[in-house]
């Protein structure tokens, strides 16, 4: 029985979560934080060049690239931090009692170490990542990871391996006071 109950729950490639626990989980978490008055930070990463890279190396370089990846990112988040595979090359990180500028912070983290780990023909893997958070962003969990997913994308659209904040994506330029006298 807690075989089956972990094979329904556990990626098997990577040993982290499977979406199937994250749309069981999230609920829980945001229902926590709501009694608690605390906040949830949902990072969405992606990883960069993904299919660029299975196509050239191989779906075994591929699966090795998720298995590293999955491990780089439980390795530097805490122990209440929740990682799961949501498909192919995506990842969600639910980060409880987490404000975004923190989880900005630990994704920026997981994009170092991963730039330490070489792959096949000595490449090297990024990601881009976008982060909203409850409640400031969105109580809804679906608006949560739509919110999350969209930073996510404008960090994609913005060059890739990089991570946006949801809401910020107007503020990506440093702004110059300028005198016009």
């Amino acid at each position: 029985y807690e075989n089956t109950l972990k094979s329904a729950l556990v990626d098997a490639l990577t040993g982290v979560f499977n979406r199937r626990y994250y749309e069981d989980i999230l609920q829980n978490e945001i229902n926590r934080a709501r009694r608690r008055s605390g906040l949830i930070s949902l990072c969405v990463l992606d990883i960069d060049n993904f299919k660029h890279y299975n196509d050239a190396y191989g779906h075994i370089e591929g699966d090795k690239v998720l298995i590293t990846f999955a491990s780089v990112i439980k390795k530097c988040l805490r122990r209440e931090d929740i990682v799961c595979r949501y498909g192919g090359e995506e990842f969600v990180v639910i980060m409880p009692d987490s404000s975004a500028e923190n989880s900005y912070m630990v994704m920026n983290r997981i994009s170092e170490d991963l730039k330490k780990e070489k792959f096949y023909d000595s490449k090297s893997i990024s990601f881009s990542c976008g982060i909203s958070c409850y409640p400031k962003d969105t109580t809804d969990k679906n608006e949560l990871f739509i919110k999350a997913d969209k930073a996510m994308y404008i960090a994609k659209a913005n060059g890739k391996n990089q991570v946006c904040i949801y809401g910020n994506e107007r503020r990506n330029k440093i702004r110059l006071e300028v005198n016009w006298n």
